[in-house]
């Protein structure tokens, strides 16, 4: 919460792509499995790819002591255990997140 107050802009573009993420969730859940593995790779990946090129340039401009480089540092570091997840929904045919509204 701390970090959202003190650069609420970036909290807004993190939740803004996420937010976009979840828009092409729910575009897919109708959708047969190559037409989902299709929009995908034309839709969430990029989304995922611009999010951790943000987040790599968010580190490098803000303060180490900034409250918001801990959250950005923190979402870097959950990275690699996250990333098998997204890779399984951009790359697996029959997979549809079940949160997607």
């Amino acid at each position: 919460m701390e970090a959202e107050c003190t650069a609420p802009e970036i909290a807004l573009s993190v939740v803004e792509r996420v937010r976009a993420l979840y828009a092409v969730e729910h575009a897919a859940k109708a959708m047969k499995p190559a037409e989902r593995l299709a929009l995908r790779k034309e839709k969430s990946a990029p989304i995922v790819t611009a999010l951790r090129e943000r987040l790599e340039r968010w580190k490098l401009e803000l303060l180490p002591k900034h409250p918001m480089a801990d959250a950005v540092n923190y979402a870097l570091n959950q990275w690699r255990p996250w990333l098998p997840s997204w890779t399984m929904l951009l790359c697996h045919l029959t997979t549809t997140y079940r949160n997607a509204k």
